[in-house]
C-alpha cells in the first residue's frame, strides 16, 4: 500500500500506465528510499543513500556555531534548530520550525540568514535577499529582533503607502520583510525578484490552499523555503498538505489525492494505523518541534520579550488628529504657568494618546464609534490564541477597566473561558482560587490597580503587559504574580508596546531619565527639574503620515 500511494503522489492516474516518467525532488527520492518492503527494489544512488541515513540518524547533522557577526547567544536547542536548518539547507529541502510559542522561532531563523550570509563562498541561494512574510502586527517586531541579532544585516520593511518607491531598490538588501496583507497587494511586484529565502512566520496564514495569500506565498521566486509555526495543522490534514506543498511543491501529490485517499480516511474514522503512519514518515524529517516542557531544564526562570505593533490606519490618523488638538493648549499652559503648574493639562493629553495606543473604543467618547481598528489589540488576540493553543495560563494586566471591556467582549465571543480582577471585585480570594486550580480557566484580566499585589497566581506561565508602565517598580509587582514560589516552569512576559507613539518615547525616555518617569507618575507633583520642554516637544509630536 505505501508503494501505492507514494506512486500516487508522484501521479494521481499512475494505474492507468506501466510506467511514470517524471522528475523527483530529493525529497520525493528520499519517500522511496524510506519504503521498507522485501518484495520491492529500489536503486539509488550514493548521494540519496547517504541522505537516507542522515535523515534516519538525527544525530549526524553537523552541529553549527552561530555566526561571529550574530550578537546574541543562542541556547543548546536552539543552536541544533539553527543546524537542522542548515542540514535542510545543504540539501535544497523547506521545513517548518515548529517550535512552541515562547522558544525563539524568530531568532533561530535570524541565525540561520546571518550564518548563510557569513560564508565566504555564497550560492546563488545565499547571495540573495531573504523575504519574511508575517502578520501585520509582528512585522516590527521582526525589524527589531533583525536589528537587535544581526545589525550587520540590511533590512527593508515593505509597509506603508511609501513603500512602493523601495521595489527596485530590494537586491540591495539582505533581509525584506513584508506581511500577508500586501503580499496579495504587492504580488505581481514581488514576483519580479529572486528570493533566497522565503520565510512565512506564522505559516498557519496559508492553511487554506484555495486562499488568494496561499497562492501569492507559492507565486514568488525563492531558492529555499522556510515556515514558522507552533501550530502546522489545527483542524484537518489537508493545512498541512498546504504548508508543506508551499515549502515543496507535490511533495504530498496533488491537493485532489491527498484530501481523497489521505485526508479522508484520516477525518472519517477509516484510516489503518497505515496511512497515520505513512504521512508522519512523509512529513517527520521536514518538522522540527520542542516543547518547552522538553528544553525546560535550558530555559531561564522568566523570559521577557518586548513586542512592538504597529497602529491601523485608524488609530494613526485620530492619535495625529489629537496631538493636534491638545499639543498648542499645552504649551500655551506651560509658557502661562510653568510645567508644574501645567501638570493636569500634559496629564490629560498623555493619557488620551495612550488609550488610543490600547483601542480608540477605549476612549468613553469613542465607545461605540465604528470603524476604528487597533493594530496592538489584532496582535493581542493572535498571541492570545498562540500561547493558549500551546497550553499555557495567561494573566494579562492592563491599566484602562475600558480596555479590560472591550478584551472581556472578545473572549466572550470567541468562547474562551477567563477569570477578572478589578478594584471592585469582592471575593478576590474565590477568583484567584478558581483560576489557580480550574483548567477551564486560561485567562486572567487584571487591572493594575487591583492585581499589583497580595495574589498568588503561580498557576500561569505567560504574563502580558497590554500597556506599559512608567514605573519599573509597579511592573515588576505584576510579573511576580506568576514568577514567583511554587511556580515550577519558565514564565514568558510579553510586554506590548505602540510603534512611533507615545508609549515607544517613554520607553525611551525610562531607558535614558528615570526622573522623567518619576515625574510622570506622580500625578500630583510633575517636577520642573525633571521634565523639560523639549521632552514635552518629543512627548506630543504626531506620527508620520505614511507609516514606517
Amino acid at each position: 500500500r505505501s508503494l501505492k500511494t507514494t506512486l500516487g503522489l508522484l501521479d494521481p492516474n499512475f494505474r492507468m500506465s506501466n510506467s511514470i516518467k517524471t522528475k523527483l525532488s530529493a525529497a520525493q527520492a528520499l519517500s522511496f528510499s524510506a519504503i521498507q518492503d522485501s518484495a520491492i527494489t529500489i536503486s539509488s544512488d550514493s548521494r540519496l543513500k547517504a541522505l537516507s541515513r542522515r535523515f534516519v540518524d538525527f544525530g549526524a547533522i553537523e552541529q553549527l556555531r552561530p555566526s561571529k557577526k550574530f550578537q546574541g547567544t543562542l541556547r543548546h536547542y536552539q543552536e541544533e534548530g539553527v543546524s537542522w536548518m542548515n542540514f535542510l539547507h545543504e540539501f535544497e529541502f523547506g521545513g517548518i520550525l515548529a517550535d512552541e510559542m515562547g522558544l525563539g522561532k524568530t531568532v533561530q531563523a535570524l541565525a540561520l540568514l546571518q550564518k548563510l550570509k557569513s560564508k565566504r563562498s555564497k550560492s546563488k541561494a545565499e547571495q540573495c535577499p531573504a523575504l519574511i512574510v508575517a502578520p501585520t502586527s509582528v512585522i516590527m517586531n521582526w525589524h527589531y529582533e533583525a536589528k537587535k541579532f544581526t545589525p550587520d544585516l540590511k533590512v527593508l520593511v515593505l509597509h506603508g503607502p511609501g513603500r512602493k518607491a523601495n521595489f527596485g531598490n530590494i537586491p540591495e538588501y539582505d533581509i525584506v520583510i513584508t506581511s500577508y496583507a500586501l503580499l496579495r497587494m504587492d504580488k505581481l511586484d514581488l514576483e519580479r525578484h529572486q528570493f533566497g529565502y522565503m520565510v512565512l512566520d506564522e505559516a498557519q496564514n496559508i492553511k487554506n490552499p484555495d486562499a488568494a495569500v496561499t497562492k501569492a506565498a507559492k507565486g514568488l521566486r525563492a531558492y529555499r523555503r522556510l515556515a514558522l509555526t507552533g501550530t502546522p495543522t489545527e483542524n484537518r490534514p489537508m493545512e498541512l498538505w498546504s504548508i508543506i506543498d508551499f515549502l515543496m511543491p507535490g511533495y504530498l501529490g496533488s491537493p485532489e489525492f491527498f484530501k481523497n485517499f489521505i485526508e479522508k480516511p484520516i477525518l472519517d474514522g477509516t484510516a489503518g494505523q497505515e496511512v497515520v503512519s505513512f504521512l508522519r514518515a512523509k512529513t517527520r524529517p521536514f518538522i522540527l518541534r520542542r516543547t518547552k516542557a522538553e528544553v525546560e531544564k535550558e530555559l531561564p526562570p522568566k523570559i521577557e520579550a518586548v513586542m512592538h505593533v504597529e497602529m491601523t490606519n485608524s488609530q494613526r490618523r485620530l492619535y495625529n488628529q489629537i496631538v493636534e488638538e491638545v499639543r498648542p493648549r499645552v504649551f500655551e499652559s506651560v509658557d502661562k504657568v510653568g510645567i508644574r503648574g501645567a501638570s493636569i493639562s500634559i496629564l490629560a493629553a498623555l493619557l488620551r494618546l495612550r488609550q488610543v495606543c490600547n483601542h480608540p473604543n477605549s476612549i468613553d467618547a469613542l465607545k461605540s464609534a465604528p470603524g476604528y481598528e487597533s493594530g496592538k489589540f489584532n496582535a493581542l488576540k493572535e498571541l492570545i490564541t498562540e500561547a493558549l493553543e500551546s497550553g499555557s495560563k495567561i494573566l494579562l494586566f492592563a491599566q484602562f477597566r475600558e480596555m479590560l471591556a472591550i478584551i472581556r467582549r472578545w473572549l466572550e465571543e470567541v468562547g474562551i473561558q477567563y477569570s477578572y480582577l478589578d478594584g471592585e471585585t469582592r471575593n478576590r480570594q474565590q477568583v484567584v482560587d478558581k483560576f489557580n486550580a480550574e483548567e477551564s480557566q486560561r485567562i486572567f484580566l487584571i487591572s493594575l490597580k487591583a492585581g499589583g499585589t497580595g495574589l498568588n497566581l503561580a498557576a500561569a506561565n505567560t504574563v502580558i503587559i497590554y500597556d506599559p508602565w512608567w514605573n519599573p517598580a509597579v511592573e515588576s509587582q505584576a510579573v511576580d504574580r506568576a514568577h514567583r514560589i511554587g511556580q515550577k516552569r519558565s514564565v514568558m512576559v510579553y510586554r506590548m508596546v505602540t510603534e512611533e507613539s507615545i508609549e515607544q518615547k517613554i520607553m525611551d525616555l525610562k531607558a535614558r531619565k528615570s526622573k522623567i518617569v518619576d515625574a510622570l507618575v506622580n500625578e500630583n507633583a510633575l517636577s520642573p527639574r525633571s521634565l523639560t520642554r523639549a521632552d514635552l516637544e518629543q512627548l506630543l509630536s504626531p506620527l508620520p503620515v505614511d507609516g514606517f
